[in-house]
């Protein structure tokens, strides 16, 4: 489907919307809870358990019911547009739930469990909502040549772009130039100035804005969004209007039926039947090399969103949200704050590996680039032991950021065209479904980094009233969680990586996916000649070929015949 740079755009601000509003929560969530509400580091870590709970059940379920979904509005707008207003309204609570419960007068307890309750509505609505955007990318701007891997990665680029303009927007003094009104810091804040929670409540307020117009924009430009089946739109036919009118002109005596019709009409009975399948019966059926691949690789794909999950919830802590960035001779101190600017580097360098993804598939095999990817996180972790005090050290920090920003695309992006090269057929019919399943090793991720990060950094922080960990001893222990952490999950990835290797298929071999699942659907070298010769025909046999007058054989059998009867008919009547 031919689409235009701005729709295309559009389309995409979804996953910017999303990353934007997880680099404005991440970076100043924990700061906040630690220096502005006195929590200790076990309870604010805690703030990150409640949304992959309900994300481990509602992902699927959210994935399914959007590949099903009848309405007139189409099979993904609906639920972009409710999960968006949920998003709105939970950073608006998060914002200003000071203000919130000093008008109605609740005590410090009731504003710690609003914020807790708000925070898990916005950050669950934010990853439920790459589920219907991703999807309605991939309905509209997949087919014409275009591969699942170049959609996947102009997503995850919008996605770093999100994330960069965030980080750069929160390097900013937001307090100064927005300034919003009635924010003041709540009392008995330990180590949080008023300028910081005024910054806190600009940066989520900015957030609202860019999610809210994002949202609006894909909802628009996916106006042409169908409840038909993907391969349905795709399905288009191969013959001019005349050679059919004169196809459909003929006695049914002079169509003869192509051979072998009936073999594909039961193929395309059962694709159809296929698609009314779940995701998880269509899994269960694949051979068992194919599901210890499958296993494997949602395996990695868990370990390496932890140390994500990790360096995005706790890098600010550990550089320290108010530090200053300061350069000798070229930028003086107090300007910029240096964890926004190292967090923003790692998104720069994202994007830019982002675009350059289709490039490193076809060279190297997207499998080894996202194996590559996820040894760079562990590098980027286990370096910060050679920073045990960031602000001396700024180099540093931007050179583990950077390498974080190079595994950072790779990661978010590959994944769902390797599941497409295991899974194989069955993923025209559950897009959504397969998204959400990738997508499912991100709350599982983010829910055993809440429930043991912030008690690891407790333990080793050193003991003194109110526990809290800004400034202080608090840069040592996060820096611990880095690099013991970087360290188990390195050897646990380094060891599930061999065996993905032993199991591994043709794409560990410098194959595209997409080749290789064309490969493995038709069995044999000759149907990747056929996925390789034409996009339209790949397009159709990727889809499953639902719509029967879409094969190109019998059509073409039909045409000759009937330009064989209008040459007849002509030279009767000369």
């Amino acid at each position: 489907m031919a689409v235009g740079r701005l729709r295309r755009a559009c389309l995409l601000l979804t996953g910017a919307a999303v990353e934007f509003g997880w680099a404005a929560g991440e970076t100043v969530m924990i700061p906040h809870l630690v220096g502005g509400l006195n929590l200790s580091a076990t309870i604010a870590g805690l703030v990150y358990v409640l949304n992959p709970c309900i994300g481990l059940v509602a992902q699927p379920a959210v994935g399914h019911a959007s590949d099903r979904c009848t309405s007139r509005f189409g099979r993904r707008r609906p639920f972009l547009l409710f999960l968006g207003l949920l998003a709105v309204v939970g950073l608006q609570v998060v914002a200003w739930s000071h203000e919130l419960a000093g008008r109605l007068g609740w005590g410090r307890q009731s504003e710690v469990v609003t914020v807790f309750a708000a925070f898990t509505a916005m950050d669950c609505a934010h990853d439920l909502l790459l589920v219907p955007g991703r999807a309605l990318a991939h309905d509209l701007l997949g087919g014409g040549g275009r591969t699942a891997e170049s959609v996947d990665a102009d997503f995850t680029a919008f996605q770093m772009a999100g994330r960069l303009l965030a980080l750069l927007a929160g390097s900013a003094p937001l307090e100064a130039l927005l300034s919003p009104r009635g924010a003041t810091a709540p009392a008995g804040a330990s180590a949080e100035p008023d300028g910081s929670y005024r910054h806190f409540v600009a940066l989520l307020n900015l957030s609202t804005l860019f999610l809210a117009s994002a949202v609006t924009a894909a909802l628009v430009a996916g106006a042409a969004d169908s409840h038909a089946p993907t391969g349905e739109r795709h399905a288009a036919p191969l013959l001019p209007a005349a050679a059919s009118e004169a196809a459909s002109a003929l006695p049914p005596s002079a169509v003869a039926p192509a051979a072998g019709t009936e073999e594909e009409e039961a193929a395309g009975t059962a694709v159809c039947e296929e698609a009314a399948e779940s995701l998880l019966s269509v899994a269960r059926r694949l051979p068992r090399h194919s599901r210890a691949q499958l296993a494997l690789l949602l395996a990695c794909q868990f370990l390496g969103w932890t140390l994500i999950q990790c360096q995005a919830f706790w890098w600010t802590e550990w550089v320290g949200v108010s530090t200053p960035l300061h350069v000798p001779l070229l930028l003086p101190a107090g300007g910029l704050r240096l964890a926004f600017c190292s967090l923003a580097l790692q998104a720069l360098v994202a994007i830019c590996t982002s675009l350059a993804l289709p490039l490193l598939g076809r060279r190297f095999g997207t499998a080894t680039v996202w194996a590559a990817g996820e040894l760079l996180l562990v590098a980027s972790c286990v370096g910060t032991r050679g920073a045990p005090s960031p602000g001396a050290r700024p180099g540093l920090v931007f050179v583990l950021a950077a390498l974080s920003g190079l595994s950072l695309a790779p990661h978010s992006a590959s994944i769902f065209s390797l599941c497409e090269a295991v899974i194989g057929s069955a993923i025209a019919s559950h897009k959504a479904s397969v998204i959400a399943l990738a997508n499912n090793t991100l709350p599982l991720a983010q829910l055993l980094t809440g429930l043991f990060a912030g008690a690891f950094v407790q333990r080793f922080l050193p003991h003194r009233p109110g526990g809290s960990s800004s400034r202080g001893g608090g840069e040592e222990a996060v820096g611990s969680l880095f690099l013991y952490g970087g360290a188990a999950i390195g050897g646990s990835e380094a060891l599930l990586l061999l065996l993905l290797r032993l199991y591994g298929g043709g794409f560990w071999r410098g194959e595209q996916p997409s080749e290789v699942a064309g490969r493995e659907r038709g069995g044999g070298a000759g149907s990747t000649a056929r996925t390789t010769e034409s996009p339209d025909m790949r397009n159709l046999s990727d889809f499953g070929g639902c719509e029967r007058g879409a094969e190109s054989e019998s059509v073409g059998a039909a045409a000759q015949r009937a330009d064989e009867h209008i040459v007849y008919t002509h030279a009767r009547s000369r």
